[in-house]
């Protein structure tokens, strides 16, 4: 009855003769077989439903692929478009880079070392932050510029403008916020062109959704400039805030190792302590410090070193242009010499530096 793909995780649990039970690793093991399983059987029944019901055939599945390719294309064009007119100064290549940098340094860290959980927090706070400033640049660029945003049929039809009004605004305010809880993994698709909720059917070019999701796409784009304007000053910090940083970190792992030889209970808490340390009050510190150097005015943009043409290096994973006083480090690869702009960066091309190198 409990056989098929849970007998891993029925061997693993149930006691032995001894009356033994299996330790962690073992069992997450176990359980990573039953879940891998678990996948290739949907996989292979959905496809034997596809085929057999027909759904999807080898040359529907092209056709299909190819309509999309050709919308996101489109998509992409019209985006580019609102750039121009909204005057943000972004062009077709800094948006594939722009995307490559979120992707590159806002992948998910619950692990690895403390420096790489605290990069990673550091991160995805910046990201967080810079959410409602790109969201105040694009509705300052859109109004100097005369762009409004579409209204949906189905809001503007049987309404009188007076009642029109408070209905588009709590649109907007919906707007907002699903624009500043966006995933960075998703916004540097959505600034390129690609919506993932789009997967099948990309809506009527020209639609209100249309022209909508292109000028979140904009957004997406500007909130992506400023967090590299950010990660740049994170990255290439004064030397006092890296003092203030280490300062902290010092502090705290001191605490730890003094209490950790008095009772576990010290040493759990202490890591606890830690933890926030690495999740809240170094990020705090960070934001405090980066902010005041990301005020900008609506006419004009943060200076981003990284998108610069013409610099010595370029870092092959996230894309960052860099100077040689900005590398941070390097890995030598089939007699080449490449360079990075953090350790973090180098680590993941070291685990797959064909990827990199395509």
């Amino acid at each position: 009855m409990f056989g098929g793909f849970f007998r891993h995780l029925l061997q693993g649990f149930a006691p032995s003769e001894a009356g033994a039970r299996p330790s962690a690793p073992d069992a997450m093991s176990r359980l990573t077989q039953s879940y891998e399983e678990i996948q290739s059987f949907v996989r292979q029944a959905t496809q034997k439903v596809e085929t057999a019901s027909g759904w999807v055939t080898a040359e529907e599945a092209e056709r299909q692929r190819s309509q999309r390719n050709e919308a996101v294309r489109l998509f992409r064009e019209d985006i580019l478009d609102c750039h121009g007119r909204l005057c943000t100064g972004l062009s077709s290549e800094q948006l594939d880079r722009l995307g490559a940098m979120l992707v590159a340094h806002l992948q998910a860290q619950s692990s690895g070392t403390l420096e790489e959980q605290i990069d990673a927090a550091v991160g995805q706070r910046l990201y967080s932050e810079c959410g409602s400033l790109a969201w105040g640049r694009l509705e300052g660029l859109r109004i100097l510029s005369g762009e409004t945003w579409p209204v949906p049929e189905s809001l503007a039809s049987s309404r009188t403008v007076r009642e029109l009004e408070p209905v588009l605004e709590q649109h907007q305010r919906e707007v907002r916020q699903l624009f500043l809880h966006r995933d960075p993994a998703d916004s540097a698709r959505l600034l390129v062109g690609e919506v993932d909720v789009w997967c099948h059917v990309y809506p009527e070019r020209g639609s209100w959704l249309w022209r909508q999701t292109a000028l979140q796409a904009v957004g997406a784009a500007l909130r992506a400039q400023l967090f590299v304007a950010a990660l740049e000053a994170w990255l290439w910090r004064p030397e006092e805030l890296d003092q203030a940083v280490q300062k902290l970190v010092l502090e705290h792992v001191q605490a730890c190792q003094e209490s950790a030889e008095r009772s576990l209970q010290g040493a759990l808490e202490l890591s606890r302590r830690i933890q926030v340390l690495c999740q809240q009050v170094l990020p705090d510190l960070v934001w405090a410090t980066v902010a005041p150097r990301l005020q900008w005015e609506v006419t004009s943009s943060p200076t981003v070193q990284s998108l610069a043409q013409g610099l010595e290096f370029a870092d092959p994973v996230c894309g960052m242009s860099l100077t040689a006083a900005r590398v941070a480090d390097r890995y030598a690869y089939r007699g080449q010499t490449n360079y990075f702009c953090s350790t973090q960066c180098r680590r993941k091309f070291e685990q797959q530096p064909e990827r990199f190198l395509r």
